[in-house]
């Protein structure tokens, strides 16, 4: 038959107190007062043996009597697990237990299943309800509803149980957990036994929800030993009462004996299945199987006794498949506490047997079956349907009473209600008018305020105007506004007023552009906006500062305010500054510097010449200038030539203008020379140390911006080097050099560790025999893979098989997006450049990452080598 689910341990820690208990038990404490004082708070999540070391082991936290009522507690929840319901009645004999332990209650009314009047387990359940309606916690609710439910529909009365069942649900909720397993497998039970084939369906597809549930559980990290040794039982059960259905139900019995010897390998469970598995071989024909699990089941032995009793017909049933002249007896004497779904099913397989008195016997079973025990509770139902209906009406004419109560309740509340909002509006009414009269005195002193802002405006010697958020100029702005311009500012539009500012067409139109999209819009807007406003102008002749100034209100820009300040002696004093700037630097830089600007203007004009037939070369030697002049100092012609740099590669038409700015930049510097004419500076011991001394210096200037401190390593041979040497050198070390610096520390300073303060360069110059080596190595964040493997993919090249130098150095590649990159680097112009002056010095070029992350960049050349020597060594390098 079908087995019935276990009952639910509470796992919750969520215990109901109460103060006093029914004296006639004969306990002065609580069982939850003593589970939660001196037991673990996880104690219910151990497994059996954990559970029973536990009480044994602590004999200083128990007394004797709570120790020993413990033992016995879990000595009949062991009982009752392993189906051996005779020893769990044995000790339920000689057992009291708490009112509020719930769990040991029910258990000792499912101990004597079989051995009392099923009626009367029905009764014994109602009243441990009751108690668990007035002080039991959820589960203790769930667990009863659910035991109730079973034994009711042990006496067929299906309709009660699942209502039971319904009850128990709406504590536990319909999601499986482990509170709404044991009501799930009971209602999969009721659609077995009394369901017709889609509802034998439903029940099957419900227990393999229990199975799947539980499986996953158990598959979970954390979980107690406790909780596992449940899942299995469940798994077991549940694979059990699928083979049942399958075997007594369906009589698809070659499904059902998987599932039997799935269930039969969890103790407990060993003699049901096994018996039943018997049976469904049997009837398949499969003989030497049925023999074998029938003997497992006869050595399994069951210990209940309406069980054993039933089973014995079972086995018999099994032997006369294979034994024709098998006995019966068995079959028609079984216990009157048989479930009727046994008794169905046996008199059933009994009636094969026609024209025999075994049907004859059969015959007389079903008969008895039907006065006994269908006839007497059909009666009993019609009688409790009577009762239910009178019940109905009554509760009925109580629901009228309590809608009246309930609507005269209501029209109190509304008029209360009416009464308060009254009130409130008579408040709010007093507060409006005394509002009122505050924002009249506000009135009055705004307007004061606005005339001595009127006074201001007249007097104050700076132009003050103010564009509106509708892009009109308001009608306050100060008298000096109308000298600056030359005319008055209510008679302009915002265009007339920008051009009236000195301002091109362009920026004109720039300016309207971002006044639209600033006024009347959040506060955000301005911010993005506001670079597009310049923050000086010339107006006839004259030098002035502008201040845009947004009022915010509520997080709008209402109004923008422009100030106009007279800025000639801010000017005069700023064009002090370069010159005087320019003078340090060219003091500074010494004899390079001498050089550099004496050698400037030639090299403009190769320039000019080569700029629009090769660009690259072109970029090449305007990065390379552009790095001297940093290292140098020379700040203007940097800019100036960083600026040209940008407009070739954007191919934009301001290469020209920014030419003529470099000749009047080269022109200045010049004029300083000349004053400076008797300026001699000496050169150092080495010429190597010169060229890096001033790189090392921009580059400790650069990272100290940063916050990072520059550590240099520099080993050098003394050798004398020819001045193409020194000149490919030169370019060598200023662009690998700042690569090392830009790549390995200032463009990925969100990549380095949190706790590197130091950038470290190691810088070599090695000579051994003929053999001239330019190591130069950094201790950075390394190269960008990721951008290399997409430069790759766009040129189709295979990132495992590739030729670093090929890749970065020949063709002005970066691996810094354009828009990322600085001033000295993110271009790939300097490698280029370092690529040309190796292909000069006839070198051979290596790049790779360094061990410790970083990168080296080795030049290597043998005096005398050629030019076309080198272009292939670099091919192969």
């Amino acid at each position: 038959m079908i087995i019935r689910g276990n009952q639910i341990k509470s796992f919750s820690l969520l215990w109901i107190f109460y103060s006093m208990f029914i004296v006639a038990y004969g306990h002065t404490e609580s069982f939850n007062k003593i589970r939660i004082e001196k037991f673990p708070q996880d104690y219910d999540s151990y497994s059996y043996e954990e559970r029973l070391a536990w009480i044994l082991s602590n004999t200083n936290k128990l007394t004797v009597w709570e120790r020993e009522y413990f033992q016995k507690r879990e000595s009949i929840d062991r009982a009752i697990t392993l189906n051996d319901f005779n020893k769990a009645a044995k000790n339920c004999s000689s057992f009291r237990p708490f009112p509020d332990d719930f769990y040991a209650r029910i258990s000792c009314v499912d101990a004597f299943e079989g051995k009392k009047d099923n009626k009367q387990l029905v009764a014994e359940m109602e009243l441990i309800l009751e108690d668990a309606l007035d002080y039991g916690s959820d589960n203790d609710i769930i667990t009863t509803y659910a035991g109730l439910g079973w034994f009711q529909s042990l006496i067929g009365d299906t309709g009660e149980a699942l209502d039971s069942y319904q009850k128990a649900l709406s504590y536990a909720g319909s999601k499986l957990s482990s509170k709404s397993i044991l009501i799930k497998y009971n209602i999969a039970t009721i659609y077995i036994i009394h369901g017709d084939e889609a509802l034998i369906q439903k029940g099957i597809n419900l227990l393999q929800e229990v199975i799947e549930y539980s499986k996953k559980r158990s598959r979970e990290l954390i979980i107690s030993s406790g909780e596992k040794e449940e899942l299995r039982r469940d798994i077991a059960m549940a694979s059990h009462n699928i083979g049942v259905a399958y075997a007594l139900h369906l009589n698809e019995y070659e499904e059902a004996i998987p599932l039997f010897q799935r269930a039969m390998q969890e103790e407990g469970w060993q003699f049901e299945s096994a018996s039943f598995g018997a049976l469904s071989a049997a009837y398949i024909g499969n003989v030497s199987l049925a023999k074998e699990l029938l003997d497992h089941a006869n050595k399994a032995k069951s210990k209940h006794t309406v069980r054993k009793k039933y089973f014995a017909c079972y086995h018999a049933l099994t032997v006369r498949k294979w034994q024709p002249d098998r006995s019966l007896t068995d079959c028609l004497h079984l216990d009157p506490e048989t479930s009727l779904e046994v008794l169905i099913d046996v008199n059933k397989r009994l009636l094969e047997y026609r024209d025999t008195e075994i049907e004859v016997a059969a015959l007389r079973n079903f008969v008895t079956m039907y006065l006994d025990r269908i006839e007497p509770e059909y009666r009993n139902r019609i009688g409790r349907s009577a009762s239910r209906l009178e019940l109905r009406r009554l509760e009925y004419e109580n629901r009228l009473k309590d809608e009246k109560i309930e609507f005269a309740d209501k029209v109190k509340k509304l008029l209360y209600a009416v009464l308060i909002i009254s009130l409130l509006l008579l408040i709010f009414l007093i507060i409006t008018l005394k509002a009122y009269r505050v924002i009249k005195q506000q009135s009055k002193r705004l307007r004061v305020q606005s005339a001595n802002f009127e006074k201001v405006l007249s007097h104050i010697d700076e132009g003050i105007v103010r564009i509106g958020k509708r892009l009109t100029l308001l009608p306050a702005h100060s008298q000096a506004a109308e000298k600056i311009l030359g005319s008055d500012p209510q008679n302009l539009s915002i265009p007339s007023l920008l051009n009236h500012l000195g301002f091109s067409s362009d920026t004109v139109n720039s300016i309207f552009e971002a006044l639209k999209s600033s006024l009347g819009e959040d506060e955000l807007s301005w911010e993005l906006n506001k670079h597009h406003f310049p923050p000086e102008t010339i107006i006839s002749q004259n030098s002035y500062i502008l201040f845009w100034d947004p009022v915010i209100v509520y997080g709008k820009t209402e109004e923008i305010i422009i100030s106009i300040r007279d800025a000639s002696n801010l000017v005069n004093l700023k064009a002090q500054l370069v010159e005087k700037d320019k003078v340090i630097a060219v003091l500074n830089s010494g004899r390079d510097g001498i050089e550099y600007i004496s050698s400037l203007d030639g090299k403009i004009k190769d320039i000019r010449s080569s700029l629009p037939r090769d660009t690259k070369l072109s970029l090449t030697t305007i990065h390379t200038l552009k790095g001297e002049a940093r290292h140098l100092h020379l700040e203007g012609v940097q800019n100036i030539f960083h600026d040209l740099e940008r407009s070739i590669i954007e191919n934009s038409s301001h290469s020209s203008k920014l030419l003529e700015q470099l000749d009047q930049e080269l022109k200045s510097l010049k004029a300083v020379l000349s004053r400076l004419s008797s300026y001699e500076s000496s050169y150092g011991n080495s010429q190597l140390l010169k060229i890096i001394g001033p790189i090392l210096k921009d580059s400790w200037n650069r990272l100290q911006a940063e916050g990072l401190h520059l550590i240099s390593r520099i080993e050098l041979h003394w050798q004398p080097l020819s001045t193409k040497e020194l000149n490919c050198l030169k370019t060598i070390l200023i662009h690998g050099i700042n690569n090392g610096i830009d790549h390995g520390y200032l463009l990925k300073l969100d990549q380095l560790p949190a706790k590197t303060r130091n950038a470290i360069i190691e810088i070599q110059f090695i000579a051994k025999d003929t053999t001239r080596s330019l190591v130069i190595k950094d201790h950075g964040s390394g190269l960008d893979w990721q951008a290399i493997h997409n430069i790759c993919a766009k040129r189709n090249m295979d990132p495992q098989n590739i030729n670093l130098v090929e890749l970065l150095f020949k063709d002005q590649v970066s691996t810094v997006p354009s828009d990322q990159g600085s001033k000295s680097s993110g271009h790939g112009i300097g490698t280029t450049a370092i690529y040309n002056a190796a292909l000069d010095l006839g070198a051979s070029l290596h790049f790779e990452e360094g061990l410790d992350r970083g990168t080296i960049l080795k030049v290597s050349w043998q005096q005398g080598t050629t030019e076309m020597d080198s272009k292939n060594y670099l091919m192969s390098g």
